[in-house]
C-alpha cells in the first residue's frame, strides 16, 4: 500500500500485521497506537516500507512521538535515521 506524499489526521498503525506501507512524503498528525517503548517496533514498520532510504518517514516518526509527549522514543528514531543514512553512503564519503 502507498501512502506517498498523503496528507493525514490519524494514521491507525498496522505495523504488526498490515500490509507492506510505503509513507515517504506522507504527513501525518497522529499516529495510534503510539504507547512508550514502541520505537524498534515501529522502526522495522518504516524499514519494512521503503526500498531505499529517504529520511522524512523517520522525521515523521520522530514528530508523532514528540507531539505525544515520547521524547526518549522520538530520539531513537532520530539516530537511526543517522544510522540508515551513513549505511547507504559509501565508505568514501563516510571518511
Amino acid at each position: 500500500m502507498s501512502l506517498r506524499n498523503a496528507r493525514i489526521g490519524t494514521l491507525q498503525d498496522l505495523s504488526q500485521d498490515g500490509p507492506r506501507t510505503e509513507l515517504d512524503g506522507a504527513v501525518y498528525e497522529r499516529l495510534q497506537p503510539l504507547p512508550p517503548h514502541s520505537a524498534r517496533a515501529r522502526l522495522v514498520w518504516l524499514r519494512r516500507g521503503c526500498d531505499v532510504y529517504t529520511p522524512h518517514p523517520y522525521e515523521q516518526l520522530a514528530f508523532a512521538y514528540r507531539a505525544s509527549g515520547l521524547d526518549r522514543e522520538a530520539s531513537q528514531v532520530l539516530r537511526e535515521k543517522l544510522r540508515q543514512a551513513a549505511a547507504g553512503r559509501g565508505l568514501t564519503q563516510r571518511a
